[in-house]
């Protein structure tokens, strides 16, 4: 049974809607049907709203396979927090509330830190 996984899954559905929302008003607003028409705000709304599509369904999958395998809750935890709040910094530098130059590092740590607590559970502490 899943205890875990659910609840980061309604994080992340939350986060896409806000998304999709912040995607649907900018082309309402700009009076665009497709594409981004030039408008490099959009664009970046468009390409963090199909960036969260392309990475978070496959990361809730694997986080639920974890779960029902048995990886330790915190080390689930850990991996599910790590996930929203990539997403979020994510989107908030696409949003541009960061400049654009270095400070997708942030991002690379967050990913790092999670491959890590993955391998580390699953190599050394994973029980047999």
């Amino acid at each position: 049974m899943l205890s875990i996984t659910p609840i980061y899954l309604a994080i992340a559905i939350l986060i896409y809607s806000i998304l999709a929302f912040t995607v649907i008003g900018n082309r309402r607003s700009q009076k665009i049907s497709i594409g981004d028409g030039g408008h490099s705000e959009l664009a970046r709304r468009i390409r963090s709203h199909g960036n969260f599509a392309e990475y978070v369904p496959l990361a809730m999958i694997a986080l639920g396979t974890a779960e029902v395998t048995g990886v330790s809750p915190p080390i689930l935890h850990f991996c599910g927090a790590a996930l929203i709040l990539d997403r979020c910094l994510h989107a908030f530098y696409f949003f541009g509330f960061t400049k654009h130059n270095e400070d997708s590092c942030c991002r690379n740590d967050v990913h790092f830190s999670c491959d890590v607590g993955g391998i580390w559970n699953g190599v050394v502490a994973r029980p047999q």
